[in-house]
């Protein structure tokens, strides 16, 4: 079989070329996503100064969301260096200029997502080598509203289907929420193939309205056409691809940790009914919550091609997303994805992909077919953004700027409008009194412009504040670290070179406990501007029984910092300068390194060896250790017990659960951890479900209940998990914020607990439907027992109930009659 796109193409003729391919994130729920992708190598040079020349920072304001194409999965990036030479991207110009482009566009309420991988930059295994953190701190350094999954395996949708690829796809996604949860606003998106939620032969879901076995109802074909691709006159070819139903275990193992799926609804042969892929997509994000962006190509595909995404066929595609198409999806947020912004075509004249999003966004947004088709290009005279004759200024000093026309200028201050002027020429001045983010805008009849780029005012000192001071040089982890500043403001923590936390600061002296060895040094951000590093303050781990209290000379890792010492064979060296890996110390004047001291060492013992890796409760660990000594023994971290060995043999009992890990003590110094011993209850018996006080609610009053045990309550609002609490005793509370059917489960050690009773949680007024929720026919009712008001009476449901389908007095249907109510 085919995949849905065929390998042996590229995803655009652009993208021919060598590897063409925090933050106040907003992401407007109700807003119609209009994406689209920008290929990073066709940008136009920009600068800090300049941020407006690049082509990026251009894109107008009907683009809701723009992924930049591409970065490499496994990419390098150091927190705080804006360096992207390591990242894939490829735009032609430096780091701080692409933040300040991402922040001009966020500040015309354009997401700039980074999309990760596309056709090249999976092509071998070393792709598969990601480190998350460092994508979260690209996102963070430079403004990302979040990141996309373009998981092409080996350039194309072929092989994605198949175990290995699925449970990759699910890793990316967990993985990555993990460091950039929903709660802080970051969005996780995928663009997965067209056909990815159709059953097809190697993923299917049986309970879905699109499965495999209902691809000759839905289509109204024959399996004689299943693998048909180029057939324009039929539509179940969109079952036959290896990849179909690829995103159904993907989903049902991380659909609640995605945000946006964006398929790639193109290079799918001729299949007519584009629709359908839409519906499939739609059917699951009613069950996780996600939005669906349905992806078109400016014509032409280049596989092919057989099907042409013309300005017509896109409206009526945007038309059917308006209306929500059989899974009731109106008002949810959907919209359309395009690749790509920049590329031209011959079919509609003069389009290139940013004319066929604004076309879609207008339909997107309620007007007709035809009448956002006759204003394609409006975009194009739209009211141009106001000037400005700087990007820095100080309080009480005018910022001057120009406009195209007279109108009214807003003026902003930390994006909240905080001042208008009435323009009788296409001059202006306007002098901030407060230090602050200042953008202007022009408001003409013809509507409103994009913001200007950002004037930064301060209070007009520059002189950068003092270093902090630090009260010793070497420490112990643990052990704090204490020092002054000039002045309150934000202290900034550094560990071998890399910012690794903050404290905000209310008074001229500060304290810091680190929990780990390294070099550390701080600084002062404030108002006025960043000091320059304290001195350095070398932590160990607390024993001496290697390096004379020094970490061992490390060739794998750098040295940034001047003054670090470390401890290479028998000697203590301290660097003068920033170290490369590889550059070992050596006694030469002239080199890197100084010498300080010999340095007489005694070596620890190793570390002690466990019998087995996992154990039951009151069944002992035994092991072994290289001599006597005292064993330490940790459970979670903490040392909750010792023992004085008389043999090299010994034996422990855990008395609860628990991650337990073993070390040995010796006059000669500690050793490191034994292996982790994970300890459980012995029992598989998953814990029942918790108690609740009261089955109906009020938003802002608590819910309470009782547990059987601790463990962590899991709590769901309309079958949705929406957040946590780690229990410390078998009675609970919570406090809901929003109306909705909440139900709770227990997660303990033995699994996961059956869910409790619904509760059903309501503004807090009764005047209709005696304290339960109006019947709403545009949202589903996943969760049975959930209990509306309707016509006159109370009904609950029976089980899963989909948009539309109204309460009613049939005793087969879903919906059970309680009561009448007044």
């Amino acid at each position: 079989m085919l995949s849905c796109k065929d390998d042996s193409m590229e995803k655009a003729q652009s993208e021919s070329k060598q590897i063409n391919h925090s933050n106040a994130r907003t992401s407007a729920a109700s807003s119609p996503i209009v994406l689209g992708y920008f290929p990073s190598w066709s940008d136009t040079w920009a600068s800090t100064s300049n941020v407006s020349s690049s082509k990026l920072a251009s894109l107008p304001s009907h683009i809701t969301h723009v992924f930049l194409s591409f970065a490499k999965p496994n990419l390098s990036y150091q927190k705080g260096s804006y360096d992207i030479s390591q990242t894939g991207i490829q735009v032609p110009y430096d780091g701080p200029t692409l933040k300040a482009v991402i922040s001009y566009l966020k500040q015309k309420g354009t997401n700039v997502i980074v999309s990760l991988g596309g056709e090249t930059y999976w092509g071998d295994a070393s792709a598969y080598n990601i480190n998350y953190q460092q994508i979260k701190d690209f996102v963070d350094d430079f403004g990302f509203a979040g990141i996309d999954w373009d998981f092409e395996p080996n350039g194309g949708f072929a092989e994605i289907g198949n175990a290995t690829n699925v449970q990759r796809f699910i890793d990316f996604i967990n993985k990555s929420r993990a460091l950039m949860p929903k709660s802080a606003g970051y969005i996780i998106a995928c663009a997965p193939a067209g056909c990815g939620a159709l059953g097809g032969l190697n993923n299917d879901d049986p309970t879905s309205k699109y499965s495999y076995s209902k691809r000759n109802t839905l289509t109204g074909d024959t399996d004689s056409f299943l693998y048909n691709f180029s057939d324009p006159n039929h539509s179940i070819s969109l079952f036959g691809f290896a990849s179909s139903g690829h995103m159904i275990p993907v989903f049902k193992a991380a659909g609640s940790n995605i945000d946006i799926v964006a398929f790639q609804g193109y290079n799918v042969g001729a299949a007519k009914d584009r629709t359908l892929m839409f519906d499939s997509y739609a059917y699951y994000a009613n069950i996780y919550g996600f939005r669906v962006a349905a992806g078109t190509h400016v014509p032409n595909e280049p596989w092919g091609p057989y099907y042409t995404y013309s300005a017509q066929v896109s409206a009526n595609l945007a038309y059917y997303i308006y209306g929500g198409g059989r899974e009731t999806r109106t008002g949810k947020g959907d919209g359309i994805m395009i690749w790509q912004l920049l590329a031209t075509t011959s079919v509609d004249a003069n389009y290139t992909g940013i004319t066929y999003l604004n076309v879609v966004s207008k339909v997107l947004n309620g007007k007709s077919t035809s009448e956002a088709i006759s204003q394609a290009f409006d975009y194009l005279n739209a009211v141009s953004a106001p000037a400005v004759s700087k990007t820095t200024g100080t309080v009480n000093t005018p910022i001057t700027g120009t406009v195209a026309s007279t109108g009214t200028l807003l003026i902003f201050k930390d994006g909240a409008q905080v001042s208008t002027q009435t323009l009788t020429s296409t001059s202006w001045s306007y002098t901030p009194t407060a230090a602050g983010s200042y953008t202007f805008k022009l408001q003409t009849t013809a509507g409103t412009s994009a913001s200007s780029q950002i004037v930064t005012v301060t209070t007009g000192t520059t002189t950068a504040p003092a270093a902090p001071t630090v009260s010793k040089t070497t420490g112990t982890v643990n052990t704090p670290i204490t020092g002054t500043v000039a002045s309150t403001g934000t202290l900034l923590i550094f560990k071998d070179g890399v910012q690794v936390s903050t404290q905000t600061l209310t008074s001229t002296s500060w304290s810091y406990t680190p929990t780990a060895a390294g070099n550390y040094t701080f600084k002062l951000q404030t108002t006025a501007g960043t000091s320059d590093s304290s001195q350095t303050v070398t932590v160990t781990s607390g024993t001496t029984t290697n390096g004379c209290g020094y970490p061992a000379y490390d060739a794998t890792k750098s040295y940034p910092t001047a003054g670090t010492r470390v401890y290479y064979n028998g000697n203590i060296y301290e660097n003068k300068w920033w170290i490369n890996p590889g550059d070992a110390p050596t006694n030469d004047t002239y080199g890197g390194w100084k010498f300080i001291q010999a340095c007489t060492t005694t070596n620890a013992p190793a570390a002690p060896t466990v019998s087995k890796t996992t154990g039951t409760v009151n069944t002992p660990i035994t092991g072994t250790v290289a001599s006597t000594g005292t064993l330490l023994i940790f459970k979670d971290g903490a040392q909750v017990s010792t023992q004085t060995l008389t043999s090299t043999s010994w034996s422990y009992t855990p008395t609860a659960a628990g991650s337990y890990t073993f070390k040995l003590q010796t006059t000669a110094g500690t050793s490191a951890s034994s292996q982790i011993v994970t300890v459980t209850t012995g029992t598989t018996t998953a814990p029942a479900a918790p108690t609740v006080s009261k089955t109906t609610g009020t938003v802002n009053t608590p819910i309470t209940g009782t547990v059987a045990s601790t463990g962590t309550l899991l709590i769901f609002k309309d079958g949705v998990q929406v957040s946590t609490q780690t229990l410390t005793s078998t009675s609970w509370s919570y406090t809901p914020t929003a109306a909705g059917n909440y139900t709770f489960k227990l997660q303990t050690t033995a699994g996961t607990s059956d869910s409790s009773q619904t509760v059903t949680v309501t503004s807090g007024t009764t005047t209709n439907g005696c304290g339960y929720p109006t019947y709403d026919a545009t949202k589903s009712y996943p969760t049975a027992g959930t209990r509306v008001y309707y016509n006159g009476s109370i009904y609950e449901s029976k089980w899963w109930i989909n948009p539309g389908e109204a309460p009613t007095n049939d005793p087969y249907g879903a919906w059970k009659f309680i009561q009448k109510c007044n």
